[in-house]
């Protein structure tokens, strides 16, 4: 036979192995399609061999064949039925365009084999016919569908001739009630292939409008990326051009020769200030850019707590300040000691400079919920405004006090995730600011800003 005899068979073919709701969606949406209609199709499978015991009907008990076909083929759907449930990975893409068509052939065939073995017993198998329609209107094409329609049509009325042969009363209302049926078949057929397409139709709709938002989050990602990179690069230079105008101008006026030398010292004073002053930013800059990782081990939390509380006792004392430790003794955790010093003496800092004269700072660490271990900052004072206690207080540079540069609450904050865990504003009211810093034990969950509440 020529390919140009054959090219409308290929087509044909084609058309019928053609599953496009299979391929158009996700493998999860089919395994759950697939196996709520393999369930189905078992209990068909148990109510059309059970029915004539249900009435008593011992006339009409199907022969032992046919019960063994059904045995065989509700051991296979209910094999399929427990490997789409448990298959959660994706098969091969030849299984899912293979199976569709596949499984509805099979359901077909099975039909036509109980109307040949039923030996003109009613083997119901108009109910067996329902679900290998209402899978090929899913599954197939419109060819696909048409061709399943024509087959369970031709096997109503095949399973009346079987049961039947001779013209008669009984055989002609049997023939109607078939044609009956085979109307329903065609409106359920009908019916169902708009409620596939919908549902297909839908789907690309919904997949698109998907893709359009992650592309929208994405631009929008870049661009708050984009706008980050500005503002830091802004403040980078805010931050940096004092300095370097400072040294440029005090720089010009040693160099001139009518400058005394009282004033050549002052400048020069001002020269190494100013630069000393660029080297910590920098400093800092590059310990919020590359945060280093933390080499956890144990360490005892009091030593910590009452070091920096030491370290921080000389500038609160020029203040007027006091500085409390409230940890107890023996406290031991796994942290990157050096770091913890770093960010616990960053919050110290900060709230030295926020506390007036005659007020208390306090230094302390406790062990939450979970096995974390939190430590904490708390100062007397103003509130801090509730604009940046919310959004703005660790972005880098931003700052509200005279000198600073902005990165210690950054950098702090960097520390604690570093270690897995958090920095939040845990108090923000007149007299009473504090700072909490939770950090789990090695290996555990990290905790956010939601969850720290559970752990003051």
């Amino acid at each position: 036979m020529s390919s140009r005899s054959t090219t409308p068979i290929r087509l044909l073919t084609r058309e019928f192995i053609r599953a496009p709701l299979s391929s158009e969606i996700d493998w999860q949406t089919f395994r759950r399609r697939e196996a709520v209609l393999v369930g189905l199709y078992i209990g068909l499978l148990v109510v059309a061999g059970l029915l004539p015991h249900a009435f008593g009907q011992a006339a009409n008990l199907l022969p032992l064949p046919v019960l063994a076909l059904f045995g065989v083929r509700l051991l296979e759907q209910s094999a399929f039925l427990a490997w789409f449930l448990r298959k959660n990975d994706p098969p091969s893409r030849s299984f899912l365009a293979i199976y569709p068509p596949l499984s509805v052939l099979i359901h077909l065939a099975f039909a036509a084999a109980i109307v040949g073995l039923s030996r003109g017993a009613d083997s119901h198998v108009a109910v067996l016919l329902v679900l290998p329609l209402v899978a090929a209107a899913f599954r197939l094409s419109i060819v696909g569908l048409g061709l399943s329609y024509i087959a369970a049509a031709m096997l109503c009325m095949v399973e009346v001739y079987v049961s039947y042969p001779q013209p008669s009363v009984v055989a002609t209302e049997e023939y109607y009630h078939a044609a009956v049926v085979v109307v329903i078949f065609a409106v359920l057929a009908f019916l169902v292939r708009l409620l596939a397409t919908s549902l297909r139709e839908n789907e690309v709709r919904l997949r698109q409008s998907v893709e359009e938002l992650q592309k929208a989050k994405d631009l929008l990602a870049a661009e708050e990326a984009l706008a980050a990179v500005g503002r830091l690069s802004s403040a980078i230079a805010h931050e940096i051009r004092n300095p370097v105008a400072m040294i440029s101008s005090s720089a010009a006026m040693a160099r001139r020769a009518d400058t005394k030398p009282a004033t050549r010292e002052e400048v020069l004073e001002i020269i190494e200030k100013e630069s000393a002053r660029l080297e910590k930013l920098t400093q800092d800059f590059l310990n919020y850019a590359k945060p280093k990782a933390p080499e956890r081990k144990a360490a005892d939390i009091s030593d910590s707590v009452g070091y920096v509380t030491g370290l921080a006792r000389a500038r609160a004392g020029d203040k007027g300040l006091s500085v409390l430790s409230e940890c107890a003794a023996g406290l031991s955790f796994d942290v990157d000691a050096h770091q913890v010093h770093q960010a616990l003496l960053n919050l110290v800092m900060n709230a030295i400079d926020a506390t007036p004269r005659g007020g208390r700072v306090t230094v302390g660490a406790r062990m939450g919920s979970g096995g974390n271990l939190v430590m904490w900052v708390e100062n007397t004072g103003e509130m801090i405004p509730t604009g940046a206690a919310s959004s703005q207080i660790f972005e880098p540079f931003y700052t509200t006090k005279k000198g600073g540069t902005g990165l210690g609450l950054a950098i702090a904050r960097n520390i604690a995730r570093a270690h897995g865990g958090t920095l939040w504003l845990a108090s923000n009211k007149p007299g009473a600011v504090r700072f909490d810093m939770a950090l789990p034990p090695p290996g555990a969950e990290k905790k956010d800003k939601r969850g720290a509440p559970a752990d003051r």
